[in-house]
């Protein structure tokens, strides 16, 4: 099975969500039968291979500073809309208050594509 996931909280100085996300990279690292896309904001556009099945990329994200500093606003959906078209992912998941949840209603990805969105935060 092919997962994605969209996440605006994961980023290299993330706390909680990145020890989350590493705990789920080990987890799929392990499962060389399914392939795991992690996609979150950053500086740029960034593709990190952590193993045969396992991708961490990178989209353009504004900095949101003040209290949340260390996190993005993803901006760059184009690009992560063609992702989807290319991936056709059995499986999306989204996990922010935020636009990604978008992806998990009206992307196009197969008919059988399993859609999800959490976050556990409050909305804005």
């Amino acid at each position: 099975m092919i997962f994605l996931d969209i996440n605006t909280f994961y980023g290299p100085k993330s706390g909680g969500n990145k020890t989350f996300y590493n705990a789920k990279i080990d987890y799929f690292l392990k499962r060389p039968e399914d392939t795991y896309f992690l996609v979150y904001p950053g500086k740029g556009f960034k593709r990190e291979r952590k193993g045969d099945n396992v991708t961490l990329v990178e989209f353009y994200g504004k900095p949101l500073g003040g209290i949340s500093k260390g996190y993005r606003l993803m901006l760059d959906y184009p690009r992560i809309w063609r992702l989807l078209r290319k991936l056709r992912p059995d499986v999306v998941e989204t996990g922010d208050p935020y636009l990604s949840a978008l992806f998990s209603t009206i992307a196009p990805m197969g008919a059988r594509t399993v859609r999800s969105s959490f976050y556990h935060a409050d909305s804005i």
